[in-house]
């Protein structure tokens, strides 16, 4: 679980291995440590192979069931689904599209699962 604090982005680095969940689950806070409540906002995580890329690899959103909004303060992220990109380096970010807010970004690694 990772601790957002500033709800100005955050570089956050994260490593996936191909065709399992991305199923982390995320506390979202402002600059002075209360919470950010998110109820009612949409948000959407893209992930690109360029961050110049005007499409998206893969999606996540609120609106899609992805991404969910819970907790008593309304501030934490519950991410769920199966991501199952080419073995490679991406770029994502994750923003608040009613607030204008990028929340995390940096890079995405897929890792193929040998397993698989």
């Amino acid at each position: 679980m990772a601790t957002i604090n500033n709800i100005k982005a955050q570089e956050n680095d994260i490593s996936h291995y191909r065709g399992d969940v991305f199923d982390e689950v995320w506390t979202i806070t402002k600059d002075d440590g209360s919470a950010y409540d998110l109820s009612g906002k949409t948000l959407v995580l893209s992930i690109k192979q360029k961050k110049t890329d005007t499409t998206a690899a893969e999606t996540l959103t609120t609106t899609g069931g992805e991404i969910s909004i819970s907790g008593a303060s309304n501030n934490v992220l519950t991410f769920d689904k199966v991501v199952e990109l080419d073995e490679r380096g991406y770029y994502y970010d994750l923003e608040i599209v009613d607030d204008n807010y990028t929340i995390s970004y940096g890079q995405w690694r897929e890792i193929y699962d040998v397993n698989r």
